[in-house]
């Protein structure tokens, strides 16, 4: 809705005042720039943001493990056990306090 994304803008800007401007905002540049291991879960049938996204990301950032999954969307995505297990399996095999 765009309330929420007015006050993520806000929220954003003055976290990141004078270093990001909500035009310049890049998920993939940040994901490049990161370098942390970074798990992408998108769905293909999302119709708020294309998967090409997902694909964008995952060639910006080295090591990216893209999970592509299939008839959940944008929002069933987020509350699907098999996904869920994936986030947990992913950050299970990082040991804390490695970023690399």
């Amino acid at each position: 809705p765009a309330r929420v994304l007015e006050r993520m803008k806000r929220i954003l800007e003055k976290r990141h005042e004078g270093v990001l401007f909500w035009e310049q905002l890049s998920i993939a540049r940040m994901a490049r720039e990161a370098r942390l291991p970074l798990l992408l879960v998108h769905d293909a049938d999302d119709r708020e943001i294309p998967f090409s996204h997902a694909l964008a990301i995952q060639n910006e950032a080295p090591g990216c493990e893209l999970v592509q999954t299939q008839g959940l969307g944008h929002h069933k995505i987020l509350r699907n056990g098999k996904v869920a297990q994936q986030v947990v399996n992913f950050l299970k095999s990082r040991p804390a306090g490695n970023h690399s």
